[in-house]
């Protein structure tokens, strides 16, 4: 036998063989062992059955590949993620496909959800040494709103020093208080460093967990169309060892939008209500012989004049006309 001959008749047999290994029963099933794997995988993660054949269709009519599919798996595992992110990650799953996004789209947001519970876990767990589903849940909600993890490792560190000397419930509850303030600032665009500043100066003057959560309330029902600007105001306040109430009272005389106390002498024919400070302000006009003065304002936006004149740095000077001068919002 020649050698090209040799080599026609193992082509042949070679063909043969393949061609009978696709004929034998069972031989498009190839792929169902990795389904079932995943599908094992998604049940041992703590995933109900009916839950985890639910998430594999959907993946399946979103065109998922068995390798995205098993990746998806992998997120899920206790030894790939902490246990508090299965759920969040699966709902992470659900939305995308809902939305249309797709699969490798929905792979990378679902490894940012599984990263965030794994500092959040991490974090909840320097605060208390058992696990808590709250804790961790507003920690990672914190997170997902813009919080840094330098900023969310600063405020856990202010409350570790602040609920030290706490018996547990009374901790628990500030620091849910606190997280809840920092998520709520968050997410009005607050950056986060400003964030941390308020609520580490907070907790810094003794703040408990009523207090924490007037201070969330007086944030949200500011109406300020600057959060940034009113939270640091607020910061610097309590830095500087103002109440709450302080901080409330002076939510319409530091915004700059309106003088409420400035008082013009009727020789200037001035009105009281010149004495607007800008965002920085924290003081009030009061005015005498035509001149309206923004009392310990700082802004340049400061109250004018009741003749007429208006303030620089917050002093408004006054000659004698008859019209009333308005300051800057």
């Amino acid at each position: 036998m020649t050698m090209k001959t040799g080599i026609a008749v193992l082509f042949i047999l070679l063909t043969a063989i393949v061609a009978d290994a696709g004929e034998q029963p069972g031989a498009e099933l190839v792929a169902l062992p990795t389904i079932q794997e995943i599908e094992h995988q998604l049940v041992q993660a703590g995933i109900q059955p009916e839950e985890a054949t639910s998430i594999l269709q959907a993946m399946r009519r979103a065109r998922f590949t068995e390798e995205q599919m098993l990746r998806v798996g992998e997120q899920l595992t206790s030894g790939s993620g902490p246990a508090d992110a299965v759920g969040p990650v699966l709902a992470k799953v659900h939305e995308g496909i809902a939305k249309g996004i797709p699969p490798e789209s929905i792979l990378a947001a679902t490894v940012r959800v599984r990263d965030r519970y794994r500092l959040a876990t991490s974090l909840a767990l320097r605060l208390t040494p058992t696990r808590d589903d709250q804790l961790t849940a507003t920690l990672a909600d914190c997170l997902a709103a813009g919080l840094t993890e330098q900023e969310a490792m600063r405020i856990a560190s202010s409350l570790r020093t602040r609920t030290q000397d706490m018996d547990d419930p009374q901790a628990r509850s500030l620091m849910i208080q606190t997280l809840l303030t920092a998520r709520t600032m968050a997410r009005q665009k607050v950056s986060s460093g400003t964030t941390a500043v308020l609520i580490s100066n907070a907790l810094a003057r003794g703040y408990g967990s009523e207090e924490m959560q007037t201070l969330r309330h007086a944030v949200e029902s500011s109406g300020s169309a600057d959060m940034e600007a009113t939270a640091k105001r607020f910061g610097a306040a309590i830095g500087r060892g103002a109440s709450l109430g302080q901080l409330q009272s002076g939510l319409d005389e530091g915004s700059g939008s309106r003088g409420e106390t400035g008082g013009g002498s009727s020789s200037g024919g001035g009105s009281g209500n010149s004495g607007g400070a800008d965002g920085n302000d924290n003081g009030s006009g009061s005015g005498s012989s035509g001149g309206g003065s923004s009392g310990g304002g700082s802004g340049s936006s400061g109250g004018g004049s009741s003749g007429g004149g208006s303030g620089g740095n917050g002093n408004g000077s006054g000659g004698s006309g008859s019209g009333g001068g308005g300051g800057r919002s």
